[in-house]
């Protein structure tokens, strides 16, 4: 899942050192090419994207995940697929924090890429618009409890909802939260995140073989 910039491919660094046969798909966000309007729901990403996966892969297992606002989506994602009957093998968050004011609030960020690109003022106006709708999608985002497992892989950064950073609230089986090195804003560079989220994979997909 994206997070709330909207692009998936900040996430390569996480898949360095996958197998070559294992297929990883992202979801980008609606509103950065085209005429789509970014949406600035949690929940109508989430319904939008499930339908995506199934016409993908109609039935599980499913490993999903993402960090930060991509790591709500993939929990909200994740709930459809239980509420359906389907197997969530696996459910990631990268230092995802809950939604509320503390997780929406924060500079916008899509100034950081707009030097990179050939038509900035364009795209600048874009990717704010999409960064705008999804802090919105954050700030309406209601607590309602997941009955599945969660791994949650967090920074060593301190932070004001505690150790599980507010997922006690929404959670009611187990929430696994191994600290690594790095801070929220450049969490998924570190190794020990990819090397934390490949061992997640190898615990589901070894034992029951998998592709």
């Amino acid at each position: 899942m994206h997070a709330v910039g909207g692009n998936v491919l900040n996430d390569l660094p996480l898949l360095r050192g996958l197998p070559p046969e294992q297929p990883v798909y992202g979801l980008q966000a609606r509103g950065l090419v085209g005429h789509d309007m970014p949406l600035s729901s949690i929940d109508d990403m989430a319904d939008l994207y499930l339908r995506d996966i199934r016409a993908l892969q109609p039935q599980g297992p499913y490993l999903l995940g993402d960090g930060s606002m991509g790591g709500v989506v993939a929990l909200e994602i994740a709930r459809g697929l239980r509420a359906a009957g389907d197997d969530v093998a696996l459910l990631v968050m990268f230092d995802t924090r809950a939604p509320g004011a503390a997780a929406a609030r924060g500079p916008l960020s899509w100034h950081a890429v707009v030097p990179a690109l050939r038509r900035p003022g364009r795209l600048a106006l874009c990717l704010r618009r999409v960064e705008q709708a999804h802090r919105q999608a954050l700030r309406g985002a209601a607590p309602r409890p997941y009955a599945g497992d969660v791994t949650l892989l967090r920074s060593a950064e301190p932070h004001p909802q505690g150790e599980m950073l507010g997922w006690q609230c929404w959670v009611d089986a187990e929430i696994f939260v191994p600290a690594s090195p790095g801070s929220h804003e450049d969490f998924i560079e570190q190794s020990e995140a990819t090397h934390r989220l490949h061992a997640c994979m190898d615990a589901v997909l070894k034992p029951t073989g998998l592709p």
